[in-house]
């Protein structure tokens, strides 16, 4: 968008794109747009650039001030620097270019995205009824930045050690979590969470999700034995109306917990 102020003389003054990156950008990303600056007229100019508005703060301009002969132009490099945590979105600010009586206005918009992001591995595991699970969940740093501070809940378990800490980029980091088995069967989700409290934006939250399946672990086997217990089984065995056989029923207990038979 280009606005022209100043109506004393004709304008003499144009400016023009030369060269806009595309967006959107990360926090803290270093970028440069640059602009021409053409004196029209037939008369030199001096003429002097700056920013304006609330994200000026993020921007410099070289050179700050030329002199231009009629006919010339003069690249105008503006350099850019989203706030390191600034929330995702677009900012905009304005270019002023001033000479002789005239002063053009060119707006720039920053569109800026979050480059603040990690990533939760939660694994599934199989328990026993009423049984404790200590388990390790992994927390990753896939955002663009050192020393990252991240802090973790859970749902559903419970987290041993830290709950806040700081990986580099890349890095990743065991975080024990425990879970106490119902005292029912069935599929049970175990929650871990890890957000980035200095961005607000959801995209700086992730959450892994773990199956917690909870088994009764009773199983047993029966067998019937002709004499102690563990000799051979027994077999089939003839007798007269009215006389007693006699076996020995033997369980054996194959599953994972004690348990009580009748």
């Amino acid at each position: 968008m280009l606005v022209l102020l100043g109506t004393a003389y004709a304008a003499n003054l144009t400016i023009k794109e030369k060269e806009i990156p595309n967006g959107p950008f990360c926090q803290c990303s270093l970028l440069s747009y640059t602009y021409t600056v053409e004196n029209t007229g037939d008369t030199k100019v001096p003429v002097t650039v700056s920013v304006y508005g609330e994200y000026g703060s993020w921007a410099s301009v070289a050179p700050g001030s030329v002199e231009l002969a009629p006919g010339t132009q003069q690249t105008i490099n503006v350099f850019i620097t989203p706030k390191c945590y600034a929330e995702p979105g677009d900012y905009s600010f304005y270019l002023n270019v001033t000479g002789d009586n005239n002063m053009l206005s060119e707006k720039i918009t920053v569109p800026v995205k979050n480059c603040h992001t990690a990533s939760v591995e939660v694994p599934s595991q199989t328990i026993c009824i009423n049984e404790p699970l200590c388990f390790t969940a992994e927390v990753k740093n896939t955002g663009n930045f050192d020393k990252e501070g991240i802090s973790v809940s859970a749902e559903g378990g419970e987290i041993k050690g830290n709950t806040s800490f700081a990986l580099n980029k890349g890095d990743t980091r065991n975080v024990e979590m425990c879970f106490d088995a119902k005292s029912e069967q069935g599929k049970y989700e175990v929650a871990l969470s890890a957000d980035i409290p200095k961005i607000k934006d959801a995209t700086s939250t992730a959450q892994g999700t773990g199956t917690m399946t909870v088994s009764s672990c009773a199983q047993f086997v029966l067998d019937v034995y002709s004499g102690k217990i563990g000799s051979p089984s027994a077999e089939a065995k003839e007798v007269c109306a009215g006389d007693t056989a006699e076996f020995i029923i033997g369980v054996k207990n194959t599953g994972k917990v004690k348990d009580t038979y009748t």
